[in-house]
């Protein structure tokens, strides 16, 4: 799983480049969420499961996206800002914001069977 994460972190370091420049994005976000069963300081928490494209698989994403307000059940479709953060031990390399929600949707996400066993039980 921190693999997963790992790679989802450099795939969004890579898009956004190492400047302060913010570059917006459109994800899909799952209707469930992931309770991460890593408990040190990167990975403890509760994390979205999301895509950048329909056709895409899911994967972990950061635990914040500011702005935005997620209710269980209902699957996203929305546009985010990121920005390159100050690179602390504690802290995701890359901030999300909410542009805007394009859709809400009330729908079971149909996540993978290795996110299912960790899923947050809202």
């Amino acid at each position: 799983m921190r693999n997963i994460a790992i790679i989802f972190t450099l795939l969004c370091l890579t898009l956004s480049g190492c400047s302060k420049d913010e570059n917006s994005l459109v994800l899909n976000i799952a209707s469930e969420r992931y309770l991460s069963p890593l408990q040190d300081e990167l990975n403890a928490g509760v994390w979205f499961i999301s895509k950048k494209f329909q056709n895409d698989n899911w994967a972990l994403l950061s635990r914040d996206i500011e702005g935005f307000v997620y209710e269980r059940g209902y699957e996203y479709t929305i546009k985010v800002t990121m920005r390159a953060t100050e690179q602390y031990v504690d802290q995701s390399p890359v901030k999300f914001k909410l542009v805007e929600v394009i859709t809400k949707e009330r729908k079971n996400s149909d996540i993978p069977d290795f996110f299912k066993s960790s899923l947050y039980e809202e």
